[in-house]
């Protein structure tokens, strides 16, 4: 598969941390620019070839059999080349995507991280505050009782 070695996951602007679909898509693959073309099937020979060893009527016509023959091969040889072209190009657009999620992914973990980090230092507080509301309500009792 070709890879696309000119993306970075730097590349991708995360505007106030928040995804936008223009991340998901590749900026300047000619597969979403265009969009994906269904190739066609090459039609049936045209040519009426002869059984092996069946007598020749017409040399002229085995002529233009082998004329069209010919240009039904240079026609396969252009799908080829097409689809061969289109395939680079979906495995470039692939590769993009790839890349991007990667990036995505990565700034998901880091995001889930940090948010873990801040809950625990939320509940690390949470406990501090109830410990310190526990020691000061025992001081108002002690307090409370010596008067």
């Amino acid at each position: 598969m070709a890879r696309r070695h000119d993306v970075d996951a730097d590349d991708i602007d995360l505007e106030e941390g928040e995804l936008d679909t223009n991340d998901l898509e590749a900026a300047g693959c000619v597969v979403c620019a265009l969009g994906a073309r269904r190739l066609r099937l090459p039609i049936a020979p045209q040519a009426q070839l002869p059984a092996s060893g069946a007598p020749v009527h017409s040399v002229t016509a085995l002529v233009a059999d082998a004329h069209i023959l010919q240009r039904e091969n240079q026609e396969m040889c252009t799908q080829y080349e097409l689809v061969s072209a289109h395939n680079a190009g979906l495995a470039t657009h692939a590769s993009v995507l790839h890349d991007r999620n990667l990036a995505i992914l990565q700034r998901a973990r880091e995001g889930c991280r940090a948010g873990m980090i801040r809950l625990e230092q939320v509940h690390l507080s949470r406990e501090r505050v109830e410990r310190d509301y526990a020691d000061l309500e025992g001081r108002g009792a002690d307090f409370r009782a010596l008067s």
